[in-house]
């Protein structure tokens, strides 16, 4: 069952690949084993794009530590991804800058992260990051924010967190299906909405969210 976060994920995901231009770079991403609705082959031949996990299992196309990669990709790519990778890297400033030399100039990126979700090791769970936090190590690794989007209010918050609290009693089957018969006419009647932060009036800058999806121009 897919969270609300996830589905506001696909919905971006899907929304921007077309103005991806190959070859295209997925850090961190995966063949197999993928997560939510979302492929980007359904929109780009394998050709044009080139994964890197170090998950040998997701059957990267290079396998390797991203950091690690040959100095000969260097401005190659003319597109990247970079989705739900940021708070499983231990040394994520780097992995920014190196990023930003392994793409050309002028470039679209399109990163997530999450805010407020659980835990998830794969295989370590290190970090949250904060919109100012981010834009900070954008704007010094060359990129800037073309948009920034807010990934569902408290609501959807609220109802993530219990979706995930549910699925740990899994012996207890028939709260899973009602719950699933629930969220599926909730999300009918209440869709998941992902807002442009700009777009978001608000009084305070304070901002409760399922987390962030950035839309970068490699500079």
């Amino acid at each position: 069952m897919l969270s609300r976060r996830r589905k506001m994920l696909d919905m971006l995901l899907s929304k921007y690949s077309p103005t991806l231009s190959p070859p295209i770079l997925d850090a961190g991403g995966k063949k197999v084993n993928k997560r939510g609705s979302f492929d980007l082959y359904d929109y780009f031949d394998t050709r044009d794009i080139t994964t890197v996990n170090i998950d040998i299992s997701t059957h990267p196309d290079i396998a390797s530590d991203f950091l690690l990669l040959d100095s000969d990709l260097d401005n190659f790519f003319k597109s990247a991804l970079c989705i739900e990778v940021l708070e499983h890297v231990q040394h994520y400033d780097k992995f920014i800058f190196k990023l930003s030399e392994l793409t050309a100039s002028s470039s679209r990126i399109l990163i997530s992260v999450p805010w407020l979700v659980p835990i998830h090791s794969d295989p370590f769970d290190y970090w949250r990051f904060t919109p100012s936090a981010l834009t900070l190590l954008f704007n010094d690794s060359s990129f800037e924010i073309e948009s920034l989007y807010c990934m569902g209010n408290i609501f959807d918050v609220c109802l993530d967190l219990l979706q995930f609290y549910l699925h740990t009693f899994k012996h207890r089957r028939y709260i899973l299906r009602f719950w699933a018969m629930f969220k599926s006419s909730l999300d009918t009647v209440l869709p998941p909405r992902a807002l442009k932060v700009d777009d978001i009036h608000s009084t305070n800058n304070y901002f409760i969210s399922t987390g962030w999806f950035f839309v970068l121009r490699k500079k």
